[in-house]
């Protein structure tokens, strides 16, 4: 598992809010999750372990979180099965485990 160090000052709405998304994305490391497939990732130097973006049931398009998936056979629309590897900041890294059937 990764490190992450972060501080924040105060525990307001915009501290404490933070401090609940980063222990709800933590707590999905190694879970199996739906994500509907939004496209490739818009920067082409991304890399095959952030080819796709995509998003969760909980994630407003262009507002919430992204999910970044492995190179993947995928298309914008898809819904897939993944599996979450990693967390960066607000973001999840996943791979691809199937299809949503």
């Amino acid at each position: 598992m990764n490190t992450v160090k972060i501080g924040i000052c105060g525990l307001g709405t915009v501290g404490t809010g933070t401090y609940k998304l980063i222990q709800q994305n933590a707590a999905l490391v190694g879970q199996t999750v739906e994500v509907l497939v939004d496209g490739r990732h818009p920067d082409p130097d991304a890399g095959a372990e952030r080819a796709f973006v995509g998003r969760t049931v909980r994630d407003a398009p262009e507002v919430d979180g992204a999910v970044y998936l492995a190179e993947s056979e995928l298309s914008s629309g898809d819904l897939v099965l993944a599996r979450i590897e990693g967390v960066e900041d607000y973001d999840l890294r996943a791979r691809v485990v199937g299809p949503l059937t």
